[in-house]
């Protein structure tokens, strides 16, 4: 509630100035009207090899979002521009869990396969491979890295990485905005949000601030049939985030920042085909979850002629709990810190080279109804050293190298409430205990060959890497108890990709074209087995896996104030060998991969049109996203997903400080499975389902 009254009281501020000088809102406007439109795309320039490049000469696969156009098509969350990213595909459950997938590499137990990152700073928990939502409001950029990222970002990003780059304070200029908008879901509610930011300037050139605070409440569209209750998925989200920038010297940068977030969610977005709420573990029993997190970072740049040193420093607090079909508390801290350097003008040479350490702690208690309580506490210490170097052969081609090394130590103590001994009348509990280290060397190798200012054409080979982690321990006493071989737990898992693509600008820069072909042969995959059908799982390993496909992007700008998009991707990633458990086939040899589909693409037309009086512009947007169907595998328990076909349009009148718009979320009512079906064999119809078709207008002020 203390987010909700600053951002309230933000907004209030924000408005207030922008209505009281309407003049110079004129005046500006009219210049603008005297301005012709820019008839060439514009190019964002990215730091994803931690040097900053044009996305264009970058020579990877990455896809980059400016800020601006994020607020532009009224993003909230990753969920409502990421499906536009080829090769890519994200599940939202609404629980904040949001888990990312990349090119056929969908990760169902385990840590991570997606790296993300918030500025510097890297989320990351041990055993699980959701990442929180960030709400995208008051950001500079985000980055999409797709393939193994196993040398600048390490372990986690076995399939891709996801930044998330927020706007720093700005020296000596004050500015504001404020984004409202209310809405309402067939079926459901209503809906609605304010959002806004700040930026102060305290010391010419050497001190500001930023402030930026959202809070956004959703009413649920789900009935529960047994208790009567409807709209019993509703969702509040409210996020503040400060940044203080000091640079005491033009050589010295050093950006202090600290966020939150707390989602709450009535009930997960879990139903059947009729609207009707349903639990993946019992009929009639609802889970309920809320998420928070806090984090403090300090990013410290330090920039010479030869070259620039980043230390980045974080802090990260979090904890979900869990009420309904199950309780469960869960609690996890980071301490992470890595030091960096990144040469400049040494001729043909550039060299980035870091240290990385990290220290994890996460504690997990469980209560379901049908089994024993019991907690599991992890500790986590990994650390890694790395480095890259770029040598130009010619002044149009280069030649990178990179090694990075990663140490991985984890400790575990699960402890099981499994009886009682009525001879001591005290409960009988089962502790085990583990330890373990993984490490692996993930090298890369990369040519880029820029044939003139508008063609590039790459070929890179990488190695991606995720550590292994033990079998729950009351998994353990379970299989012993039934006579079941289960293993210790998960091995380690690796990838190495080979990809070949090409990014070209044409047409006096109206066309750009960006594709790429790869092969991934990843090993030791991570999955999921049952020991007790419907309620106990444990980690096995399923073999190889080969995933292979193209990715497509193509951005046009035929004529003045139009833009087109068409984004696909193609991934046949298919499982090596069949995996059973107590209840079948988990996966199946030569099964698709679970949770990716074979096919996403996404179109999209925007257009911007003066109307020829006071600076005034016409806007219009339109997106479509289709995603074939995708096995929603939990165990042995199989959900066939759906065809989904999602749309969202948006109208409205702008200037250069004030925006009307009217918008339609899921345009065409799409209501298909699209993560997660029931545990329970039985109730395969129930699923995550989309939010039905919603409808609201959107106000936008800034100075």
């Amino acid at each position: 509630m203390r987010i909700r009254k600053l951002v309230l009281l933000t907004a209030t501020a924000a408005m207030s100035f922008v209505l009281s000088y309407p003049a110079a809102l004129a005046e500006e406007s009219a210049q603008a009207a005297d301005s012709e439109p820019v008839t060439s795309l514009e190019e964002i320039i990215v730091t994803a090899l931690k040097r900053e490049q044009a996305v264009l000469q970058a020579p990877i696969a990455v896809s980059a979002f400016d800020g601006d156009f994020l607020e532009d098509i009224g993003a909230h969350q990753l969920a409502d521009f990421l499906l536009g990213v080829p090769g890519a595909t994200i599940i939202d459950t609404g629980t904040g869990d949001t888990q990312i997938y990349i090119r056929g590499m969908a990760s169902t137990y385990g840590d991570g396969a997606v790296g993300y990152y918030l500025d510097e700073v890297p989320f990351a928990f041990l055993g699980l491979s959701m990442v929180p939502d960030v709400r995208t409001f008051d950001l500079d950029r985000i980055e999409v890295l797709r393939g193994p990222q196993g040398t600048l970002y390490g372990a986690s990003s076995l399939a891709g990485t996801v930044r998330i780059i927020t706007n720093d304070p700005v020296f000596n200029e004050f500015q504001g905005k404020a984004d409202v908008f209310g809405s309402g879901s067939r079926g459901g509610g209503d809906n609605y949000g304010v959002k806004a930011a700040v930026n102060v300037p305290l010391v010419d050139d050497r001190l500001a601030m930023r402030l930026a605070a959202t809070t956004e409440t959703y009413d649920g569209w789900l009935h529960e049939p047994l208790s009567g209750e409807d709209m019993v998925n509703d969702r509040e989200v409210e996020t503040l985030r400060a940044k203080l920038r000091f640079a005491p010297t033009d050589n010295v940068d050093l950006v202090l920042g600290v966020s939150s977030y707390d989602n709450a969610l009535g009930a997960l977005n879990s139903g059947d085909d009729d609207g009707n709420a349903r639990s993946a573990l019992a009929p009639g029993v609802l889970v309920a979850t809320d998420q928070e997190y806090l984090m403090a970072s300090a990013i410290l740049t330090i920039g010479t002629r030869w070259f620039d040193i980043v230390s980045s420093t974080s802090w990260f607090d979090f904890e979900q709990a869990t009420v309904g079909a199950y309780d469960a508390i869960r609690e996890a801290e980071t301490i992470a810190q890595e030091l960096r350097i990144s040469t400049n003008d040494l001729g043909p040479w550039h060299v980035t080279a870091g240290v990385y350490y990290r220290d994890l702690s996460t504690d997990f208690i469980v209560d379901i109804q049908t089994l024993p309580p019991f907690t599991q506490d992890t500790n986590g210490e990994s650390w890694a050293v790395f480095s890259e170097v770029t040598y130009s052969i010619t002044d149009s081609l280069d030649a990178t190298v990179g090694l990075r090394y990663f140490d991985d130590t984890r400790d575990r103590s699960d402890t099981a409430t499994v009886g009682f001994d009525f001879t001591t009348f005290s409960p009988i509990v089962e502790t085990v205990e583990f330890e373990d280290t993984y490490s692996t060397t993930n090298p890369r190798f990369n040519l880029g060959w820029q044939a003139n200012d508008d063609w590039l054409v790459y070929a890179n080979i990488g190695k991606g890497f995720r550590s292994g982690f033990p079998q729950p321990g009351i998994s353990l006493y379970f299989a012993n108890l039934l006579g079941l071989e289960i293993g210790d737990g998960a091995e380690p898992e690796t990838a190495w990709s080979y990809e070949i693509g090409t990014k070209a600008r044409l047409a006096d820069g109206r066309l750009v074209i960006e594709g790429s072909v790869y092969l991934i042969d990843w090993d030791n995959l991570q999955t999921v087995i049952f020991v007790i059908p419907g309620q106990l799982g444990a980690a096995t390993n399923a073999g190889e896996v080969k995933a292979q496909g193209i990715d497509l992007g193509i951005t046009a700008a035929p004529v003045d104030g139009l833009e087109l998009t068409l984004n696909a991707g193609y991934s046949d990633s298919k499982y090596g060998e069949t995996v059973t458990d107590v209840a079948g086939i988990v996966v199946a040899d030569g099964q698709q991969v679970q949770l990716f589909p074979e096919f996403t693409v996404s179109a999209s037309a925007s257009y911007r049109r003066s109307l020829g009086t006071r600076g005034l512009q016409g806007m219009a947007y339109l997106r479509i996203d289709h995603t074939t169907e995708r096995t929603l595998n939990f165990g042995s328990v199989t959900t066939e997903g759906d065809k989904i076909t999602q749309g969202s349009a948006r109208v409205g009148v702008e200037s250069d400080h004030w925006g009307v718009y009217a918008f339609v979320d899921n345009l065409f009512d799409e209501d298909g499975k699209v993560s997660g079906g029931s545990i329970q064999p039985g109730f395969e119809d129930v699923a995550t389902r989309l939010r039905p078709r919603t409808v609201g207008l959107n106000l936008r002020l800034s100075f």
